[in-house]
């Protein structure tokens, strides 16, 4: 007949520990064989430390029992919280670097350098100035920032040309809520010469909110479909004009001179033409 075992000892101890004990009064050895005795060998091994102590784990495994399921929600909620709080840094990453672009920005501040490499000692105002705002950041956001250096760095030429972009777009439309909201709006269209010595055509419109202020924004170029200026040769020519030129971005925006100024020069002609002798 084969020997019998303690299940509760088995299961519990260190993985399915075999006692190297061979008493054959002991339950916890290689199995117990000798039937005869085995009523007094059983009350002696109920009463015994090994017994005892494993019945009393296996009463709170019971207790503290938790299915597949449940570890399985427990690790999807760790991975949740994890992931949040990750996107949690990389918005608050993204948000330092927009802030630092729109300083740039506000204060008319070249963005990049001549030198950008990690050697350099001047890598232009953006790169240096990120540098600089992280080293003053909390260490939760250093340490975030420093642990994306292999994937995102927020400092290349096309991310500050994407974040320029995006901020641009935003304003264009607020823009466009403030002034459908308005009743009254006028387009300002002028041209200014640049650092450069170009020639720029600037489209500025000025509205007043409803909190009844005076704002002046400037708007860019867009679907026209007239534009209207004196005679001069400089706004009207049909060659290097300025309408001829707004007319390669926007074919449908029709040239007619202005006739306001049309009967300012009449009324000007007519009197030198009509002296009083």
């Amino acid at each position: 007949m084969n020997p019998i075992y303690d299940p509760v000892v088995l299961l519990l101890e260190h993985p399915y520990r075999r006692w190297s004990t061979y008493d054959k009064n002991d339950l916890l050895a290689q199995g117990y064989a000798d039937f005869k005795n085995l009523s007094r060998s059983i009350l002696r091994h109920e009463s015994s430390k090994d017994h005892v102590h494993n019945y009393l784990n296996l009463k709170n495994l019971e207790k503290n029992t938790t299915s597949v399921i449940d570890i399985l929600s427990e690790h999807g909620k760790l991975f949740k919280l994890r992931y949040n709080e990750n996107v949690r840094l990389n918005r608050l990453c993204m948000e330092h670097i927009i802030d630092l672009v729109l300083f740039l920005a506000k204060q008319e501040l070249a963005f990049r350098g001549h030198d950008e490499s990690s050697s350099s000692t001047n890598k232009g105002n953006f790169k240096e100035l990120v540098e600089l705002h992280f080293s003053r950041c909390s260490l939760e956001v250093q340490n975030h920032y420093k642990s994306l250096q292999n994937k995102f760095t927020g400092t290349s030429k096309i991310i500050q040309n994407e974040i320029i972009s995006c901020i641009a777009e935003y304003l264009v439309d607020h823009i466009k809520n403030e002034i459908k909201q308005t009743m009254f709006y006028s387009v300002q269209v002028d041209n200014t010469t640049d650092i450069t010595q170009k020639t720029q055509c600037s489209v500025i419109l000025r509205y007043i909110t409803n909190k009844s202020e005076l704002v002046e924004s400037f708007f860019g170029f867009y679907d026209l479909v007239g534009q209207c200026y004196d005679g001069a040769s400089v706004m009207a020519g049909h060659l290097n004009g300025l309408q001829a030129r707004i007319k390669e971005i926007a074919p449908n925006a029709l040239f007619t001179h202005c006739f306001a100024h049309k009967l300012n020069l009449v009324l000007q002609h007519g009197c030198n033409s009509n002296k009083i002798s």
